[in-house]
């Protein structure tokens, strides 16, 4: 199953797009509405954006790209609440009032989507239900995990797709899960072994005394150096989907977004480099191959062989990042932190700090593959570019 496209397919569809007097009509008005956006107004525009993509292409001839831009304005309205300390909730109230206020229900949010690379995509409606059912819990996580939380990250279809990706379990689907980064300092992760890991109703009891049932044997893979992370999958009571978590030291998430990349990525020429993790999984990676992209979409398939049983879990390797023959393949774990690049909490600022600095190594290395007459566009880098919303993360981020 391919989650990707190629540089040949997203060239082309970036060429129809800019090239398309509907599509550009539709982007300038969106662009108008975003850089206006305020929580008193924003239902508002919502509807007056609906009724222009109406107006402008009747036939939803690019489908995707206005899904697209829809999803990506509620994503704003929300952190705009979040930010004002307003009930994110509200969220679906505007939605539905936005609706209301268009009258008869616009063809871009009725019509049947297309399954995206073999994956089910979802309708408007579920989405917007299924991502804010997920908002729901992110919110809780500082309390979940504050304990031990230096700053949590909050990737996959959460990530790079809310309101877009996001689908609940129908039609033999599964759901779709969150992937989160909660990156811990060893003084805390020392007290909650210690303690214990206490726990909170947002998450299964069982998942809870299985983690807790884990850290101190992972405390003791990490003084023996045969272990660098922790991944626990939560199951969410009374909803269809799950929560995989992977704990990261201080130490190794400046590793793997800091110095030491940049120093690799600057003797790229000369020297190749594979920064390894070796996660403690409560189950085995699934696949035979990690297969990581580079920002020109060429593929590094990392392979995953022997993976030990160990306590309550298994010890797998799996790349942190790959540098290869010039070429820079993100890692399995940055992939959650591109191409979004924003902490969901951050107690002291050091995981933004760090996450800056992370963007900051990317644009660069991209800005020479680029002036060098090389491909290099981020959406290209990440193992899910094939279902992303079109345009979304073209090109070198700002």
């Amino acid at each position: 199953m391919r989650f990707f496209m190629t540089a040949v397919e997203s060239g082309a569809l970036h060429t129809e797009l800019a090239t398309s007097e509907p599509y550009r009509a539709v982007e300038r008005q969106y662009d108008e509405y975003i850089e206006g956006l305020e929580i008193a107004t924003w239902a508002d525009s919502y509807a007056s954006f609906l009724r222009d993509i109406e107006t402008a292409d009747p036939s939803c001839t690019h489908l995707e790209a206005y899904l697209g831009l829809l999803a990506s304005m509620l994503e704003k309205a929300y952190k705009l609440h979040l930010r004002e300390g307003e009930p994110t909730k509200k969220i679906a109230y505007g939605v539905f009032s936005a609706l209301d206020t268009s009258g008869v229900l616009p063809t871009v949010i009725t019509r049947q989507r297309p399954n995206q690379l073999n994956k089910r995509s979802p309708s408007f409606f579920e989405s917007v239900e299924a991502t804010l059912r997920r908002y729901d819990l992110m919110e809780q996580l500082p309390d979940v995990f504050g304990e031990l939380a230096e700053g949590i990250i909050v990737g996959g279809s959460m990530g790079y797709g809310p309101f877009y990706n996001v689908r609940k379990a129908i039609k033999g689907t599964d759901s779709s899960d969150i992937d989160a980064l909660v990156v811990f300092d060893d003084d805390a992760f020392d007290s909650v072994v210690k303690e214990g890991f206490k726990t909170h109703p947002a998450v299964a009891m069982d998942d809870s005394q299985q983690f807790d049932t884990r850290l101190p044997i992972f405390a003791t893979l990490r003084q023996e150096d045969k272990a660098d992370i922790i991944s626990q999958r939560f199951h969410i009571p009374g909803d269809d989907y799950t929560m995989s978590i992977h704990f990261f030291p201080k130490s190794k998430f400046d590793t793997m977004t800091g110095s030491e990349l940049s120093r690799d990525l600057a003797q790229a020429a000369d020297k190749d480099t594979v920064f390894e993790l070796r996660d403690f999984k409560p189950r085995r990676f699934e696949h035979p191959a990690a297969t990581q992209r580079g920002f020109d979409g060429s593929q590094f398939a990392y392979p995953v062989s022997k993976q030990p049983p160990v306590g309550e879990g298994f010890l797998t390797t799996l790349p942190g990042y790959i540098v290869h023959k010039s070429r820079f393949y993100t890692g399995l774990y940055q992939n959650l932190i591109s191409p979004n690049f924003e902490a969901l909490y951050d107690r002291t600022g050091f995981t933004t700090v760090a996450i800056n600095g992370f963007k900051k190594i990317i644009t660069d290395y991209m800005t020479q593959e680029v002036a060098a007459g090389r491909t290099a566009d981020l959406s290209l880098s990440h193992t899910r570019s094939g279902i992303f919303a079109p345009q979304r993360y073209r090109g070198i981020p700002n």
